[in-house]
């Protein structure tokens, strides 16, 4: 349609045409051209690369773009307070600048720009980065072929558990970490007291609510050459 309002136009000859293919070629190229100067072609710190106009063409849900919003004092000081109530986590003050930064369904929770928790329907729990909480934690130790269902996001099930350390009620929020390097693989919620989840030989034990590799994780994890420390 549009090749022909061009062709049927008043500035052209009566024996012009069109060539179609030459014709959505411009068209396409003009558009690139302008994309390389929208938004999407800034660096983004969420996923540390330049956008492309492919990523334009075809959606892709882990490249998300993210704003931080500072809290205003009568925001940020109830919300210190919940964040004090997580393990650890008491040296926290109402002076320190908080920002919430929003990814999908979890808003994650900046305390003078280190990650320290997210929240998620209402609950707030500690991030990976945040080791000085999750040491706090009871564990639930799984074994290497676990690893990377629980990086997938797949939730615990008991055949990968190897140990767990630590007494806790059904709700109650876990570490998981792998039984060769102790590293933090996920943050988890207990789907039972540690009593029945220890002596459990089958089924889904522990839900999976933050895990390496998810949307919070691409936000927060370290940007160096550091890697995360053994526990």
């Amino acid at each position: 349609m549009l090749v022909k309002a061009v062709e049927s136009s008043s500035h052209s000859s009566p024996a012009f045409k069109l060539d179609k293919y030459d014709f959505v070629q411009t068209l396409f190229e003009d558009l690139r051209r302008n994309f390389r100067h929208s938004l999407f072609n800034r660096r983004v710190g969420v996923v540390g690369r330049r956008y492309s106009f492919k990523d334009c063409l075809i959606p892709n849900p882990e490249n998300v773009l993210t704003v931080r919003t500072i809290l205003k004092d009568r925001d940020s000081k109830p919300l210190i307070e919940e964040l004090r109530a997580l393990p650890n986590q008491q040296h926290l003050t109402h002076k320190a600048r908080v920002e919430i930064e929003t990814v999908k369904d979890s808003d994650i929770v900046f305390v003078d720009g280190v990650a320290v928790a997210f929240r998620r329907k209402g609950e707030l729990a500690p991030v990976l980065t945040n080791t000085s909480a999750l040491d706090a934690l009871p564990r639930i130790i799984v074994d290497m072929g676990a690893v990377p269902h629980v990086v997938g996001g797949a939730d615990i099930m008991a055949p990968g558990i190897r140990r767990v350390t630590g007494e806790f009620a059904e709700k109650q929020l876990l570490a998981v970490v792998d039984e060769k390097h102790g590293k933090y693989l996920a943050v988890g919620k207990a789907l039972t007291g540690s009593g029945p989840l220890a002596a459990a030989k089958k089924g889904k034990v522990v839900e999976n609510i933050h895990y390496v590799g998810d949307l919070i994780w691409e936000v927060i994890k370290p940007k160096g050459p550091a890697s995360q420390s053994s526990n």
